[in-house]
């Protein structure tokens, strides 16, 4: 029985170097990106970053994106994306009493990773009271000048 072996990236990058994949097109048929795209979403799934995923397969970043957009893999790489997110989504709720997480860190990790960040204000985010309160002291700025 032989034992299945995984591709190399050297492998993936040869047979696959003039394919063009059409993510809509039901008669594309490639093996290697069917497997890679796999790979890909596997490796998402259980919370590993796009470096990690590069590293087990043994390509640079650079490679990685460029197959992306050779391949039109994009749609499916921000699924991978909502994957791995939804994966740290779980352990954060899974692990909101644990008191032996570092909840400086975790808060650290998902602003690097997922780009969450505090709430913070912005120029639309005014209150209506904000509103009345100054158009109240324009009005009696206005009446003031007469």
């Amino acid at each position: 029985m032989k034992k299945h072996k995984s591709r190399s990236a050297a492998d993936l990058k040869r047979k696959t170097k003039n394919v063009k994949n059409k993510m809509g097109n039901p008669n594309f048929e490639s093996k290697y990106f069917a497997e890679f795209t796999q790979q890909m979403l596997g490796a998402m799934r259980a919370g590993k970053s796009v470096v990690q995923f590069c590293s087990e397969i043994n390509i640079g970043r650079t490679t990685f994106y460029r197959w992306l957009d050779e391949n039109e893999l994009r749609n499916t790489f921000e699924l991978a994306q909502n994957h791995c997110e939804a994966h740290w989504e779980t352990w954060l709720k899974n692990n909101l009493s644990n008191k032996e997480v570092n909840s400086v860190l975790v808060k650290m990790f998902f602003a690097n990773r997922f780009g969450w960040s505090d709430k913070t204000e912005s120029k639309e985010d005014v209150t209506v009271t904000e509103q009345v309160v100054r158009m109240k002291k324009a009005k009696n700025e206005y009446v003031e000048e007469k």
